[in-house]
């Protein structure tokens, strides 16, 4: 991380931490109001032009690892969705929320809401 990337970081996660804090606005979507606002602030700074990686081991390097990664991603989602839907671990995933007739048979709906 660069020093200035890390400034970004450092300013972004107080303003962040601020807004939910006083405003009262659910931290998710605090996240993704800022992102969708460096989103933009990088297009305007770049005009919406892409980046080009100039180096070809650069690019080498790059591809190498995002095709590493989906492979990755297809295994670990079909683990889950084995240990979920047949598995012991399906009873154990906690709704989120409060209504509580709102859960699943089976999941503790009264940690759901506190109670």
């Amino acid at each position: 991380m660069s020093l200035r990337e890390a400034g970004v970081y450092y300013a972004l996660v107080p303003l962040n931490g601020a807004i939910v804090q006083f405003v009262g606005i659910n931290a998710f979507i605090v996240t993704l109001g800022t992102l969708t606002a460096v989103r933009g602030l990088v297009l305007i700074l770049t005009d919406g032009r892409s980046l080009m990686v100039a180096r070809p081991e650069v690019l080498a390097q790059m591809l190498a690892f995002e095709s590493g990664r989906v492979s990755a991603i297809w295994v670990l989602l079909v683990i889950g969705a084995a240990l979920l839907g047949y598995g012991l671990a399906r009873r154990r995933v906690y709704a989120v929320g409060s209504n509580a007739a709102a859960a699943l048979p089976g999941v503790m709906g009264q940690k759901v809401c506190g109670q």
